[in-house]
């Protein structure tokens, strides 16, 4: 296989002596090869007899990581993720779970600040390995962090694709086996059958779990109130999920850390909401809200831009066109500061702004943002 020809000639490239074959400082010299092993680590996984030689490879780049990168580093997480997706593909079950309790990787956990569907992905995988060893409390445990941190993925779409791709066969496996173990007359517990119910696509099971009781903790309050809300969302009952996510807000104002996650709620809300004016109100709102949060970090400026183009895109509904643009703009400057010029999601805000020209009948400027978008695609492909 030729893939695999390459990453071994450039792996013993990197175990030659660095003053020979690179002439690059020895710190970097140590990232590239710690780059070079997960990706190798990576295809090797997918090679049959090979996990063995993967594993090697995985304990090498995250040695090299460890010992150069700080733990806010994006990059070590990464490592982490593809390391511990490419695990549970072999069944290596204890090995996720103990790497998953170590205090150092919790750590690591509470310093990412990139995706949030990756984090609720990792955690939907470590609990099903939990599962699958049958630890089953811990495991959902772990599903019921899943939960929130998949509630706060709105702020990934301006990034590229997630690092961990659930494998399905795993996770429905999991999720019926555990719902087989909490839905007996010994356990009995309709809480985490509700949880589980949703996860399996059972709306109407899960409403009839988790309406028939109260639960004992804020925590559980609040995913109790945001998984009744999600599947009145998805039956279409929108007033009923709108009472179910303001009940989670409502518990959510009582946590100081939780505004990204009341900032999801808040949008959820806005989606449910059919009146335009309402939508704009509440929006601005969350705009008011973000005004004293410095542009610092990812999560912040990410939740500004979508704020933006939401607001912009009531304001296009409403046909109130110049304030339309006016925000799309508000969205384009942070978006080409902080991303690209021709980051993928600015082909939205340009969008907008062309259909907002082309209402107004205003044709050469419409065209004109729609050659941008044409020139970004070609950019990108």
């Amino acid at each position: 296989m030729k893939a695999q020809e390459y990453f071994e000639k450039s792996y013993q490239i990197y175990e030659q002596d660095s003053k020979k074959k690179i002439k690059y400082d020895a710190l970097e010299h140590s990232l590239m090869k710690a780059d070079l092993c997960v990706h190798y680590g990576h295809l090797l996984n997918k090679l049959i007899n090979t996990f063995d030689d993967a594993q090697d490879k995985y304990d090498t780049a995250l040695k090299i990581y460890e010992n150069i990168l700080i733990t806010t580093h994006p990059k070590l997480m990464n490592a982490y993720m593809i390391i511990l997706s490419d695990y549970a593909i072999h069944k290596a079950y204890e090995k996720i779970i103990e790497t998953y309790e170590k205090k150092d990787f919790k750590v690591l956990i509470n310093n990412y600040t990139e995706s949030q569907q990756n984090l609720a992905n990792l955690h939907f995988l470590i609990g099903a390995c939990y599962v699958s060893m049958e630890k089953y409390d811990e495991g959902v445990n772990v599903w019921q962090n899943a939960i929130l941190y998949e509630k706060k993925q709105h702020l990934d779409q301006n990034l590229s694709t997630g690092i961990i791709d659930l494998p399905s066969q795993l996770m429905n496996r999991a999720y019926r086996k555990a719902f087989n173990y909490y839905n007996t007359e010994s356990n009995n517990d309709l809480f985490n059958c509700g949880i589980l119910s949703s996860k399996l696509f059972n709306y109407d099971d899960a409403i009839k779990y988790l309406k028939s009781i109260e639960s004992q903790t804020i925590n559980q309050n609040i995913i109790r109130s945001i998984i009744l809300g999600d599947m009145y969302l998805n039956k279409e009952q929108f007033n009923s999920a709108i009472i179910e996510y303001h009940k989670a807000l409502n518990q959510i104002e009582t946590q100081e850390t939780n505004d990204l996650l009341r900032d999801a709620i808040n949008l959820l809300i806005i989606q449910c909401t059919d009146n335009n004016n309402k939508k704009l109100y509440e929006l601005i709102q969350i705009e008011n809200s973000l005004m004293n949060n410095d542009d610092t970090d990812y999560n912040t400026i990410s939740m500004k831009v979508i704020i933006y183009y939401e607001i912009a895109q009531t304001y296009l509904n409403l046909g109130e066109y110049e304030d339309a643009r006016l925000y799309s703009n508000q969205s384009i400057k942070l978006k080409s500061n902080y991303f690209s010029s021709y980051h993928l999601s600015l082909v939205k805000d340009y969008l907008l702004i062309a259909k907002s020209y082309f209402d107004e009948k205003n044709y050469n400027e419409s065209l004109q943002f729609y050659e941008r978008i044409i020139e970004i695609f070609i950019l990108m492909h």
